[in-house]
């Protein structure tokens, strides 16, 4: 690269702009005619991308002849095997070309600047068929760089660090990897505690629908109440939990599961099976 190719990038006189109204930002880039990269320069193949600055974010913006839709997707291909995607998720805005942005995370920012851009492809939610792969081949209108992806790198290079100049609390956010929660189907047990107004004991017990042992129980003995029910994933850990009662309590028992439990003991479980 030489050097008139490094000021024809530069950003020198570029400044931050403020909104009074919405208090957003946006750098006035001072080089008009080097803010924006064709990645392939020929009419029909021609998609162009440019970093800039508003609304107080870093963004990667492509723009293209022809309109793309909700659901196309721009992928970027480099020399190590990274591939970027830019899923187009919101309708492209037209100026004199279809223009459609992107939030510049650091992992992105870090493959444009270390790695080499060989080629994109732009793939058509409506008609697979036109998707095609483009080398990259950077120009601008009577410009084209001895070596393309030199050129991306030091467009990249000195808009990234304007804006840190010039928007030096910004800090490029990074990506976000949204794992998709596993749903697991568990066979609930619950561990309950119910009493007898009759005798004042308590019963120590598990079930897979306490509600319906309850009430079983009430038909015999209507004074039965429920006082406090925990579920477990598995029968087998609601197990664990009623043996341990079981054991903390063996002095008290009556028979089976019923025990003689006093307001301190009664309290005690319930705090457990909250």
């Amino acid at each position: 690269m030489q050097e008139s190719d490094s000021i024809y990038y530069s950003c020198e006189g570029s400044t931050l702009e403020l909104d009074p109204y919405t208090g957003l930002r946006k750098i006035e880039w001072n080089n008009r005619l080097g803010q924006r990269i064709e990645l392939h320069h020929l009419f029909s193949d021609s998609l162009g991308f440019r970093i800039d600055f508003y609304e107080n974010n870093v963004v990667l913006c492509f723009d293209k002849r022809d309109k793309l839709q909700i659901g196309d997707c721009i992928s970027l291909l480099f020399d190590d095997g990274k591939i970027i995607d830019f899923p187009i998720t919101k309708k492209p805005i037209k100026d004199h070309l279809y223009e459609t942005s992107f939030i510049l995370y650091q992992e992105d920012a870090e493959t444009l600047l270390f790695s080499t851009l060989v080629s994109y492809r732009i793939s058509y939610k409506e008609d697979s068929k036109r998707s095609k792969i483009v080398e990259i081949n950077v120009g601008f209108i009577g410009y084209s760089p001895e070596n393309g992806s030199e050129a991306i790198r030091i467009y990249v290079k000195n808009h990234i660090d304007r804006i840190k100049q010039l928007v030096p609390d910004y800090q490029l956010p990074h990506r976000t990897v949204v794992k998709t929660p596993i749903e697991y189907k568990f066979n609930w047990c619950y561990v309950y505690l119910m009493r007898d107004g009759t005798n004042g004991y308590h019963k120590i017990g598990i079930s897979n629908k306490p509600e319906y042992r309850e009430k079983t129980l009430q038909s015999e003995k209507p004074s039965i109440e429920m006082l406090a029910c925990k579920k477990f994933p598995t029968r087998k850990i609601a197990e664990a939990i009623e043996s341990a009662l079981h054991t903390a309590y063996s002095q008290q028992r009556v028979r089976g599961e019923w025990f003689n439990l006093d307001d301190v003991d009664v309290a005690a479980i319930m705090e457990t099976l909250k």
